[in-house]
């Protein structure tokens, strides 16, 4: 069980949730149980997730997923602890993760200022992933990166700024433009990055995540 456990455990983490420190300030991967779980119940407050299926998580390990809690053969392995055991294991089974946008899709701003019309192209970072607890699904953030943006015949290279949120790159680009501070305050910015299907962000990732 402790096993399976671990495996589905390590199929749902990813990136940082993946890591831990370790000795002598290095960077390790997370390899048993309790390191394992640590990544998993923060990955869950990091997007969103208020399911409960898994507050016991924790004391089902300690009892029942911790082989030294039954080196003593006079003490016994009770049927509601397995049956927990069990449970959590089929709980972490049901855990959907899939890729929503692969890496490197392109995206475009436009805007205009006067007579002057910008088209901002970005790239998507890292790859998006959308994960289902319970019927409930929640992508994990949408980081770009700028590339270059184009004013008539004239290109000019972004490779210096760096990957950012949505509403960072928003910022930026209108801070470029029109020179203004915190546009992205208190709207939706995804409409304006379209993606190479003509559709917008917000339009895709709320066909992401619907029932």
């Amino acid at each position: 069980m402790r096993k399976e456990c671990e495996q589905q455990l390590k199929r749902i983490l990813y990136g940082k949730y993946t890591l831990k420190n370790g000795d002598n300030g290095t960077i390790v991967l997370r390899e048993e149980l309790e390191d394992l779980r640590q990544g998993f119940v923060k990955l869950l407050i990091d997007l969103g997730f208020t399911t409960t299926i898994f507050k016991e998580f924790s004391n089902i390990a300690k009892a029942t997923l911790n082989p030294l809690s039954h080196d003593n053969l006079q003490k016994p392995i009770y049927k509601r602890e397995l049956e927990d055991a069990f449970k959590l294991i089929d709980n972490l089974r049901l855990v959907s993760k899939e890729i929503a946008f692969e890496k490197n899709i392109d995206l475009v701003v436009t805007t205009v200022n006067g007579a002057v019309t910008r088209t901002t192209n970005l790239k998507l970072a890292d790859e998006v992933l959308l994960y289902q607890i319970e019927g409930v699904k929640k992508l994990t953030p949408i980081c770009l990166k700028p590339v270059n943006y184009n004013e008539g015949a004239a290109r000019t290279n972004l490779d210096n700024l760096p990957v950012c949120k949505v509403e960072k790159a928003y910022d930026m680009i209108h801070k470029s433009v029109f020179n203004t501070t915190n546009a992205s305050n208190g709207i939706d910015v995804y409409p304006a990055f379209i993606l190479a299907d003509t559709s917008n962000l917000r339009t895709t990732v709320n066909s992401k995540l619907a029932p």
